[in-house]
């Protein structure tokens, strides 16, 4: 049996691993007696898992943890000296655009010079437009889109990146994705954003969301 350690949303957990099955211990159970059926999917996770349990550290490591820091001149000398890819992944699947700091439009354009897709979506199907739009930070939003991101793409909750916006209140970023952003768009529970701008947000939200609706009639 081995007992390892796995990040969970950012949370170093103790892990137990049974075969094919793990789970994360309850608090206070210890490491004796979990095991909770759960299948991991071996073809995607396995050799991840290993590398984890290796302690292996990786060029993606390596790159996604200087993007998640902010750190422009290690981002650089990875990409440049390194000859790392921008889209190397890290142990969990993520890639540099994926995990960087958004407030550092300097990371994000550092990558996107060499190449990083915008379009990858993770599990949920969220892209960076999704994280820029939800974060607030205009600049690398706007980044993005200049290299192509498409920002009518939709999560798993049917939520594309104006939805988010919306409801995080960033009048600014709903300001830039309003010409360009399907209004009619409804997420899972049949609200656009104008819905959700009624729901969340303030006035001036709400008229810029309803001064480009009046412009398509």
């Amino acid at each position: 049996m081995t007992h390892s350690k796995m990040i969970t949303r950012g949370v170093l957990q103790p892990l137990k691993i049974t075969g094919v099955f793990w789970k994360p211990p309850t608090k206070g159970a210890g490491l004796r007696g979990v095991q909770v059926r759960f299948p991991l999917r071996l073809g995607l996770w396995w050799p991840r898992l290993s590398m984890l349990l290796d302690g292996e550290i990786t060029a993606g490591d390596r790159l996604t943890s200087a993007a998640a820091r902010g750190d422009v001149p290690e981002v650089q000398r990875l990409l440049h000296e390194e000859l790392v890819h921008p889209d190397s992944i890290n142990r969990f699947g993520k890639t540099a655009l994926q995990v960087m700091m958004f407030g550092s439009p300097a990371v994000a354009r550092e990558l996107l010079k060499q190449g990083a897709s915008v379009t990858i979506q993770d599990y949920y199907g969220t892209t960076p437009a999704h994280d820029a739009a939800r974060t607030g930070f205009l600049e690398t939003l706007q980044l993005l889109v200049e290299h192509g991101a498409d920002i009518n793409v939709p999560d798993c909750h049917g939520s594309i990146p104006i939805h988010l916006a919306v409801r995080e209140g960033h009048e600014d970023v709903v300001l830039f994705l309003s010409a360009d952003s399907n209004l009619q768009q409804q997420d899972t529970e049949g609200l656009t954003a104008l819905d959700l701008a009624r729901r969340f947000a303030g006035p001036r939200v709400i008229a810029i969301l309803e001064q480009h609706l009046s412009s398509l009639t």
